[in-house]
């Protein structure tokens, strides 16, 4: 499972839906109501439907950023003076999760994120059952969960603050209280954990020099880096999802300066046909489906798809591809005059709809049953959560 953190705001990656969302809420929530219509490239979809899920009692906004296989939805809701409370929205009824930052939830309703402790420090936690459970680490710093599986396995982050010096992150696997270091790559600081698969796998990458980094799978306990395993023209490797059989898709470029959309499988970086320009993966499925962004040399980026052997461009310049389930459903934007969340299916484009003619929409996360979790801005400018679903969803 992904994380839908936002500081993937690079690079989106899988569930947790994903270390990003931060980022992206500040810019979406500064956007001023517009009334634009769509972009030529995306039209509604038919069986399309979407539901405003509200806000928490007394608050101005919200964000939807994860979605099980039940339909239960988690994200965000901010009142006028700042406050932001986690939410978990089941069967119409949207439940207050307080100060909890919840990113993550699986099929068996367990919500991870972040809430503050006794001693008002920041401590990666668990909702599970209707009660909030801590999730201690050996170093006992300030800690975030940042990624969850389907067996309730969770890779948390603590970060000792260095004053002077840099800050220390280190990164473990939690399970069932049992927590396992993923150390950092030979001559690495850090590494940043971008994708768990349900075998407790994990992908990312770590820094290198410049501005170059090293992709690392760890797996059974043992960290491979995937820069080093490739061969000998990559100079830059990154992972940012994983699948069951173990492909990682990601990056593998030859310099600071080029990128190329690779999966790495047994060993070796495959670089994903000969586009020109750069290009990038952010998503795998179990089939083996990747997709991502191209530039084409030009600009701008728009969204693509790998699949046996081919690339397929999904939309124009200003799109992009942002998760995908085994169903080959995709889910990303295209930037008109006005930010748009779209669906690709059945090699056609369809737009989620809005609340109202012509205004923002944002996907984050979709479910195998076709569910999208995002947000949709209302009448009076502020983000709703919404859940819109497709035909296959229903």
């Amino acid at each position: 499972m992904r994380a839908t953190v936002v500081e993937r705001s690079e690079m989106l990656t899988r569930t947790a839906p994903r270390l990003l969302l931060v980022g992206v809420l500040a810019c979406t929530l500064a956007a001023v109501p517009v009334t634009a219509d769509p972009p030529a490239a995306a039209r509604a979809g038919s069986g399309i439907t979407v539901r405003d899920l509200g806000t928490l009692p007394g608050d101005s906004w919200s964000v939807a950023v994860d979605v099980n296989e039940h339909g239960q939805v988690i994200g965000f809701s901010q009142a006028g003076n700042g406050d932001t409370r986690g939410f978990l929205w089941d069967r119409g009824v949207m439940r207050d999760l307080g100060t909890f930052s919840a990113v993550a939830i699986n099929d068996s309703g367990q919500v991870v994120g972040t809430a503050l402790n006794g001693s008002g420090a920041q401590q990666a936690a668990m909702w599970d059952g209707g009660r909030l459970r801590y999730l201690t680490t050996p170093d006992g710093a300030p800690s975030r969960a940042v990624l969850l599986n389907e067996h309730g396995q969770v890779v948390v982050q603590t970060r000792e603050y260095g004053g002077d010096e840099p800050d220390r992150l280190r990164n473990y696997v939690w399970d069932d209280g049992a927590v396992t270091e993923i150390p950092p790559l030979p001559g690495s600081p850090y590494m940043h954990p971008l994708d768990i698969n349900d075998q407790g796998w994990v992908t990312g990458y770590s820094p290198g020099p410049g501005s170059l980094r090293h992709g690392f799978l760890w797996r059974d306990g043992v960290v491979t880096d995937l820069g080093s395993a490739a061969s000998g023209d990559v100079a830059s490797t990154m992972g940012l999802a994983v699948n069951e059989a173990g492909q990682v898709a990601g990056q593998a470029s030859a310099s600071d300066t080029e990128h190329a959309a690779a999966v790495w499988q047994d060993g070796e970086w495959m670089r994903l046909g000969h586009r020109e320009g750069w290009s990038g993966a952010t998503d795998i499925n179990e089939h083996g489906t990747v997709v991502g962004w191209a530039s084409d040399g030009g600009p701008h980026e728009h969204a693509v798809l790998y699949r046996d052997g081919e690339w397929t461009d999904l939309a124009p310049a200003g799109s992009r591809a942002i998760e995908l389930n085994d169903r080959d459903q995709v889910i990303g934007s295209v930037d008109g005059y006005t930010l748009t969340a779209v669906l690709w299916q059945d090699g056609e484009t369809h737009l989620l709809p809005p609340l109202y003619p012509g205004s923002a929409t944002t996907a984050y996360d979709i479910s195998e049953r076709g569910q999208v979790a995002g947000s949709a801005r209302v009448l009076s400018g502020v983000e709703h959560a919404v859940l819109w679903t497709t035909a296959r969803g229903s």
